[in-house]
């Protein structure tokens, strides 16, 4: 029980849309989220202290008394498990990691087509991002190496990195829910 309340406490619900004031201040809007999300037993005081807290956390002490800002055209950074195929087409770019290495970078609408050329097509139709994934975890049919890296010279010591990087990650992993303690 003690653990779900940890977890409560740092958990919260972010709306899809828009759902902040534009006329309001950064601080003014912290200090609005957390009138309405901390409990009624603290005081004002210990509310306003907890937005200056946040604010110092997220270094926007320089911001503090300016207005929200909406604009278009900003970059935005997207983590995303498993987006629909037509959010996956709205993205311009994509980096796909697997086992903390890079495997793709580059426009997301070409990533089904890379790896095609190196022999991972899909039997099905399917969600480009699932099929993605599947690659990134490994869950896609074992393939042979593709005639293009078949003679390499540097087939061997690919393989060898790639052996190293699985055991570095086996030694690297941490404890889940480490993030609890206080």
């Amino acid at each position: 029980m003690l653990i779900l309340l940890q977890l409560l406490d740092r958990i919260g619900f972010v709306a899809q849309d828009d759902v902040l004031f534009p006329h309001l201040t950064v601080e003014e809007t912290l200090v609005f989220a957390a009138f309405l999300r901390l409990p009624t037993e603290m005081s004002r005081k210990e509310k306003h202290l907890r937005a200056e807290r946040i604010i110092k956390e997220l270094s926007l002490e320089r911001s503090v008394f300016c207005p929200l800002q909406f604009q278009a055209g900003r970059t935005v950074i997207t983590t995303i498990h498993q987006p629909s195929s037509r959010i996956f087409y709205m993205f311009d770019k994509l980096l796909l990691i697997s086992e903390g290495q890079t495997i793709y970078h580059g426009n997301a609408r070409e990533s089904m087509h890379y790896f095609s050329s190196l022999g991972f097509v899909p039997e099905i139709a399917m969600n480009p991002s699932e099929f993605l994934l599947d690659i990134a975890t490994g869950h896609v049919k074992d393939i042979s190496i593709p005639d293009t890296l078949q003679g390499s010279t540097n087939l061997q010591e690919i393989e060898v990195k790639v052996i190293k990087v699985k055991k570095n990650i086996k030694k690297s992993i941490k404890p889940l829910c480490s993030f609890i303690a206080p």
